[in-house]
């Protein structure tokens, strides 16, 4: 009779066999994820190039600081009868400027400004629409900027300060009786209407005189060999969005009236200009030049539509136009 085998008996129990199988599980899960080690290796790295960044910039910050505190004063940029006229003349014009921002009203404002007797009117109507954009306690320290413009006339005096986080404070200075004053129609980029009532065509605004950024579009010649420009007017906003975003259509401008040149010659080479005269366009964007402008809204006889148009380039520059008057005491009523 053939003998029967006898079953295998299992030398581990069903606990052993449970706990080896886990185990083998662990291994798999463990040798399939990344060790603790990289993780850590990364963080490490990356901890270190952030430290590297912050380190580098701030080298380049105190090494900015460094420069600017070891770069030269306007004074000391200065040299002969130009610093000497500086010393003298700098605290007069400093304090004028601190008593035209300290004051509390319009017409304490106007004393300190050139044709005070004119700006009642016009300031209210600013202020309407206006707040102040600077105050005495913006001013930090000498100013950044100074030229003196002694081939104009009358002569000027143009200064920038630092103001901190209000950004650069500018403004022209006309002396009258021997006392320093405030082109505030300068300071204030003063306009007769507001930009945007008159570029939304609000309240049948159609006409006025503006400080303005003029941006070339383009340029050319006619069939009849006559030039063109396609020119953007920018409000004079110290936000360079802003303006961008507010600025006018192309205004195409041709013709034999003369505008034409005179908006050549806006846009012409200004690197060669002599000394005494006004600098303070080279502070500005290059594609722009400041401009005071007579703008209308009219129909065009084609299309029946309504269009902004340049009537007039009253000047190159934002600073009063009747300031030779104003500066002799003349009367220069509008």
């Amino acid at each position: 009779m053939e003998k029967i085998p006898e079953p295998v008996v299992p030398t581990k129990d069903i606990e052993d066999v449970q706990r080896e199988r886990g185990e083998r599980r662990k291994r798999l899960k463990k040798k399939n994820q990344p060790p603790v080690k990289v993780y850590l290796g990364w963080g490490i790295l990356w901890l270190g190039a952030v430290a590297l960044v912050l380190f580098v910039v701030s080298s380049l910050q105190k090494q900015f600081a460094a420069n600017n505190k070891n770069a030269p004063t306007v004074e000391e940029r200065l040299s002969g009868e130009e610093r000497e006229f500086y010393k003298q003349e700098y605290p007069l014009i400093a304090r004028t400027f601190r008593n035209f921002l300290e004051a509390r009203s319009t017409s304490q404002m106007a004393e300190f400004a050139l044709k005070a007797n004119q700006l009642d009117r016009k300031m209210t109507r600013y202020f309407k629409e206006n707040s102040r954009k600077f105050s005495a306690s913006d001013l930090k320290g000498n100013p950044t900027f100074w030229n003196v413009a002694f081939e104009e006339s009358p002569g000027f005096v143009e200064v920038v300060w630092d103001g901190g986080k209000s950004g650069p404070v500018e403004a022209v200075f006309v002396k009258v009786d021997d006392s320093w004053v405030v082109d505030w129609e300068h300071f204030a980029r003063y306009s007769t209407e507001s930009w945007t009532v008159f570029r939304q065509r609000i309240g049948g605004t159609r006409k006025g005189v503006f400080r303005v950024y003029v941006e070339k579009v383009s340029e050319g010649e006619g069939s009849d060999f006559s030039q063109w420009l396609k020119v953007r007017i920018q409000p004079p906003y110290r936000n360079r969005e802003r303006r961008r975003r507010e600025a006018s259509q192309a205004i195409l401008l041709e013709g034999t009236d003369g505008i034409v040149s005179d908006f050549v010659h806006l846009f012409a080479d200004r690197e060669g200009q002599s000394e005494g005269y006004s600098e303070l366009w080279s502070r500005d964007p290059e594609e722009l030049r400041r401009a005071t402008v007579e703008l209308e809204w009219v129909q065009d006889p084609v299309t029946g539509e309504e269009r902004m148009v340049i009537q007039k380039l009253l000047s190159e520059h934002w600073r009063s136009l009747d300031v030779e008057n104003a500066a002799s005491g003349e009367s220069t009523e509008e």
